[in-house]
């Protein structure tokens, strides 16, 4: 019996040794998981960014102290269900979102505002996931204001420019070639009202600035950086453009920024140009035939004549030598104004002003017209194509006014000031034709289109005291 009891005895002191090893491992697994625990809780509080974890029913199992700016949260809200809780967003549908995520365990992610004008990016995470079900939700709340503040900054720098900008511009999706915006240039070019473009397809309004498109309007080829394109108006006028075209994200989604330059007045004015110069070609060819030819050939038969009296031993009169000496000087006259109405060769050796001042002279010898030149300033010399351009607007404007102002008396001025630049021809003739003055002559579309070369701003107006004044002023890059 006494060998019964020790034998329990040492049954039952092995048996509590297995029990203290237990206990022992047991609570080692205990400050294990505490250690963990806090951790945990030390790690998610110090990310600083809202986050609640929901149980599979959605209750709150735990949440960061940052989380309490979105929702109302106390430490006895543990265990709640979230539809239950208050909160700070202009977003509802965060709960739709995290029974999703729970149904499919597939990560959910949106921007959303709060009340007081923050915005955050919203994660909707699964953990816990098993056989494509989330055991549990994380919702995490990362602040992006200062993100998003830098982007509409951005957006509103972007819309400045794009509706202040000089260009015709228009945003177009990639997609279906549908107008987002366009600018009231755009709208100036078109003919169209910006609410009459927006939401409508670029193909429906015979609008496309794409060479090929298939039947959905969607370019079937890259769209070029730069191309040449014509488009038809609201009221059907043909348009020519040039076109440069980049693809942006507008809104989300992938769109063509495209920017305008209307050149149809330019080509305008080259085809014009190509006939000034096609009937220039055909006066000098009938002015060296009819005129110099002419003359030369009357010298030449006078030349004849002398060698006749001369192989006939006949007495030659100085006077009938000095009579072709005096020929040939006008024909060397009339070579050196056809020359120099070609070439004003004066321009480039001595100056736009010695060039003006022979231009004037000669205008005054030719027309009758009393014709002066004056100078003004002390700037630096003109390039020389900013030279040869005014002396061409020059010629032109005392042309129209000796030929048909009626002008008694025309003066030139050339003002020149640090950079500043003034050309003005004024006559005292029968004043401006508004439709004239308009553009819509020849002579002045050329002289337009001169200044523009030269980056100068050409007007045309009634001179003080009647007539009209013709004025072309820039900035030189002397």
């Amino acid at each position: 019996m006494v060998e019964e009891i020790e034998v329990a005895k040492e049954e039952m002191q092995s048996l509590n040794e297995e029990l203290t090893t237990v206990n022992q491992e047991l609570q080692n697994k205990i400050e294990e998981h505490r250690r963990v625990n806090s951790d945990l809780h030390v790690l998610i509080e110090s990310t600083q960014m809202a986050t609640l974890f929901l149980d599979p029913r959605l209750n709150v199992l735990l949440y960061t102290p940052e989380s309490t700016k979105l929702f109302s949260l106390l430490p006895i809200d543990i265990g709640r269900p979230l539809e239950h809780l208050s909160h700070r967003l202009l977003y509802a549908g965060f709960l739709q979102d995290a029974e999703q995520v729970l149904d499919s365990a597939i990560e959910v992610e949106r921007e959303v505002e709060a009340r007081n004008g923050f915005w955050y990016m919203m994660r909707v995470m699964p953990y816990d996931s098993e056989a494509g079900r989330a055991g549990g939700v994380v919702l995490t709340f990362a602040d992006i204001t200062s993100q998003k503040r830098v982007e509409q900054a951005s957006l509103d720098r972007f819309t400045l420019t794009f509706h202040a900008g000089p260009m015709a511009a228009s945003i177009v999706t990639q997609d279906e070639g549908r107008f987002l915006d366009v600018n009231q240039i755009f709208e100036e070019i078109t003919g169209y009202k910006r609410a009459e473009i927006v939401g409508h397809l670029a193909r429906t309004m015979d609008l496309l600035f794409f060479e090929e498109v298939d039947p959905s309007g969607v370019p079937s080829d890259p769209v070029p950086d730069e191309f040449k394109t014509q488009i038809r108006t609201k009221t059907g006028l043909p348009r020519d453009l040039v076109v440069s075209t980049t693809s942006i994200v507008h809104e989300g989604a992938p769109c063509y920024l495209s920017l305008f330059y209307d050149v149809t007045e330019r080509k305008r004015l080259e085809r014009e140009i190509l006939l000034v110069s096609d009937r220039e070609q055909r006066r000098i060819g009938i002015d060296l035939h009819d005129g110099l030819g002419t003359h030369l050939t009357g010298v030449a038969l006078m030349a004849r004549g002398l060698a006749r009296k001369i192989r006939a031993d006949r007495p030659i009169a100085p006077d009938e030598v000095e009579e072709i000496a005096q020929l040939l000087g006008d024909g060397i006259e009339q070579a050196r104004r056809l020359a120099h109405g070609l070439n004003p060769f004066l321009l480039e050796a001595r100056g736009l002003s010695v060039a003006l001042q022979e231009l004037v002279s000669d205008v005054q010898t030719r027309s009758g017209v009393d014709c002066s030149f004056e100078e003004e300033g002390d700037g630096p010399p003109l390039e020389s194509e900013q030279a040869m351009h005014l002396y061409r607007i020059t010629q032109e404007a005392l042309t129209n006014a000796a030929r048909h102002a009626q002008a008694a008396h025309i003066r030139v001025v050339l003002h020149r000031s640090n950079r500043l630049v003034r050309l003005a021809i004024m006559d005292d003739g029968n004043g401006v034709d508004p439709l004239t003055a308009s553009g819509s002559g020849m002579g002045l579309s050329i002289m337009r289109y001169r200044a523009e070369m030269i980056g100068a701003r050409l007007s045309v107006a009634g001179a003080p005291g009647g007539g009209t004044a013709v004025t072309c002023t820039f900035k030189s890059r002397s």
